[in-house]
């Protein structure tokens, strides 16, 4: 019964299964409801169901940018895949705006991969007029070595937590700088046309990380599966005493652990896989809600099977991460 239950779990970890969550189209603007609320509200049904949701969401000229660059990936062979996981951990940057136009970005740092958007404003719900795709990489102004794979997927120094966190800050930063919340006439600029090799990147970094995430539905990774079954049924139900006893805490674990039976229900029940590396001595897995993509649940387990999982908690929001990693550190 335990893997039956985590089949589904396995399916949204590979976005497949998306879809019977939400809508197809995005969803109407309530009376009230502020702007960040309708954004961040579209954004869970882009992660459901992508290519509808947001051709319903762009104006003409922006369906037609979509199509002439993305199209291709979209009806591709795990395109909408890639997408809906880009949406699904995506966090929200707000930017400049004024009742004709503004700028935000979605920021998904398990896959390194930016979207800046620009919004037009005149109608009641803000609609995509322009939009940029790129890897964190090139906004961020890095440069990978020859042969080497963005960190936050493919970590090979510090700490995945300290990865996720740092890149997250410099983006942060970064959008702040370019499009700084006094701009007058909000706009992409010289974001607005990339060079082609901006849309290889991308793929490459959704790529390489949906082929990591699907070792984890191979049979050879049966055990994992099923401890990260368990597991994910600790982070849904467990009390707080409970999770005491069967995680290892960090030093201000008892307060993550205390955040996280205060999470609501529906976010509770919605913490699914989002990560899985594995090498010689230990196995990390990562767990996330769509509701609340800010908060990453990192849980790492020798593979020797001794000892109990070890849990931290990461919040990937951009001002928090710029505030625990100023720039230069």
């Amino acid at each position: 019964m335990l893997l039956g239950r985590f089949a589904m779990a396995a399916a949204v970890l590979l976005p497949l299964a998306g879809g019977l969550q939400a809508a197809e189209k995005a969803p109407a603007a309530k009376k009230g409801m502020t702007l960040s609320e309708k954004i961040s509200k579209t954004r869970i049904v882009a992660a459901a169901n992508p290519v509808p949701v947001l051709k319903d969401w762009m104006t003409a000229g922006a369906r037609r940018k979509w199509s002439e660059t993305f199209g291709l990936l979209a009806s591709a062979p795990g395109g909408v895949s890639m997408l809906s996981d880009f949406f699904s951990s995506a966090v929200i940057m707000g930017g400049p705006r004024n009742d004709a136009s503004g700028i935000l970005a979605f920021y998904n740092p398990l896959q390194d991969t930016v979207m800046l958007v620009q919004t037009d404003n005149s109608e009641n719900f803000p609609r995509i007029e322009n939009f940029s795709f790129m890897t964190g990489t090139r906004f961020r102004g890095e440069t990978l070595k020859k042969g080497a794979y963005p960190a936050a997927i493919v970590p090979t120094g510090d700490g995945v937590d300290a990865v996720l966190m740092r890149n997250t800050a410099a983006v942060f930063r970064k959008f702040q700088a370019e499009f700084p919340a006094t701009a007058k006439e909000p706009s992409l600029g010289k974001y607005g046309v990339l060079p082609a090799e901006a849309l290889t990147e991308v793929t490459a970094n959704a790529s390489l990380r949906m082929a990591l995430l699907k070792k984890f539905v191979a049979p050879a990774a049966a055990k994992d599966l099923e401890l990260a079954a368990e597991i994910m049924l600790k982070l849904w139900n467990g009390k707080t005493p409970e999770l005491k006893d069967f995680f290892v805490l960090p030093e201000d674990g008892g307060v993550q652990l205390e955040r996280i039976a205060a999470l609501p229900r529906d976010i509770r029940t919605t913490l699914l896989p989002v990560l899985y590396l594995k090498n010689k001595k230990e196995t990390l897995f990562g767990f996330s809600s769509r509701i609340l993509p800010e908060i990453i649940v990192l849980i790492r387990v020798e593979n020797s099977g001794s000892g109990r999982p070890f849990m931290a908690m990461v919040n990937v929001d951009g001002k928090f991460c710029a505030d625990m990693f100023p720039a230069g550190k």
